[in-house]
């Protein structure tokens, strides 16, 4: 649902092409967003006894154990990609 003006409509579609040609902005939901220049830091992975690693390992954990959710996940090729997206520095704990 998109309000604009005060007028709710149910579909955005006809809204992103004026979006993208009269205001020359881009969605939000853009495939293309633009990020920040990567940097040799950002490649350093955190070391596992790191705070921000032991924070992130301990969120997961509980995500998994009060979702009931499969310890497998960690390994699952979407959820790591989803990791990695939102913090590359981060290594998600794994059997190997």
């Amino acid at each position: 649902m998109l309000i604009l003006g005060g007028i709710t409509t149910s579909c955005c579609l006809p809204v992103v092409p004026h979006i993208r040609t009269a205001h020359r902005l881009k969605p939000l939901w853009s495939n293309s967003a633009s990020r920040l220049p990567s940097t040799s830091r950002e490649k350093t992975k955190y070391p596992a006894n790191s705070p921000r690693a032991k924070d992130i390992t301990q969120k997961l954990a509980i995500f998994i154990v009060k979702d009931l959710r499969p310890y497998t996940l960690v390994e699952n090729k979407q959820f790591r990609s989803l990791l990695a997206a939102l913090d590359e520095r981060y290594q998600c704990p794994s059997r190997d």
